[in-house]
């Protein structure tokens, strides 16, 4: 399990979120902070695994479908033991939406799942482990994305789903390059939480033994 700091650059293996992929992202309600709006903001307290630390990149996380995109947003802080129940509180919902993206070009991007892994000197630690470690996989980040020419992102297996990937698209401040050009959106904002929304994420929740009340 190599958790420890990464060196000052490292290269990762890459590959490309290719024209017409579908992707889904949770974000803010506010219609000046739409799906296709990068995350300025450096990383603080309850944020995600690979945000930047110091804002030397701009983030946003996607799934590959609905309930990959919903178990990555809310499941990392339920608990997974037979005693508590796995339940999330409505309250989480509020101003929050959900929309689908589609890729219309090809975005490179580091791979680090699999044998990518071993590729850079790491394991499942970097994608699997718990926010407490957020502060070096967020290193890792950093020392990726500074190492591998080009790349736009980060693609992984999400933590809780192996079956499915997520990806967090990053762009360096002043790159010229911003989602709308990666990107356009092919559905939604579909909101959250009203009765329609609540019983969407509750019918995605079901398959990692969830709910919502």
């Amino acid at each position: 399990m190599p958790k420890r700091p990464p060196p000052v650059s490292v290269t990762a293996h890459i590959g490309s979120l290719t024209a017409g992929t579908k992707l889904w992202r949770i974000h803010s309600g506010d219609p000046n902070r739409g799906v296709l709006t990068l995350n300025p903001t450096p990383a603080g307290a309850g944020g995600g695994r690979f945000d930047s630390s110091d804002g030397s990149y701009h983030y946003s996380y996607f799934g590959e479908d609905i309930s990959t995109c919903i178990a990555e947003t809310y499941c990392r802080s339920l608990p997974l033991d037979d005693h508590v129940p796995r339940i999330l509180r409505k309250a989480k919902l509020a101003g929050r939406v959900l929309s689908q993206v589609t890729v219309t070009d090809d975005v490179p991007v580091a791979l680090v799942h699999g044998s990518h892994l071993a590729a850079i000197g790491q394991d499942t630690w970097l994608t699997k482990c718990d926010p407490v470690d957020y502060r070096i996989t967020r290193d890792w980040a950093a020392s990726i994305l500074h190492g591998t020419d080009g790349v736009l992102g980060i693609k992984y297996r999400a933590r809780n789903d192996e079956d499915r990937f997520s990806v967090v698209v990053t762009i360096k401040p002043n790159a010229g390059v911003g989602l709308h050009d990666l990107m356009t959106v092919s559905r939604g904002p579909i909101v959250l939480d009203d009765r329609a929304g609540v019983e969407l994420v509750r019918s995605h929740l079901a398959t990692y033994n969830a709910t919502v009340i």
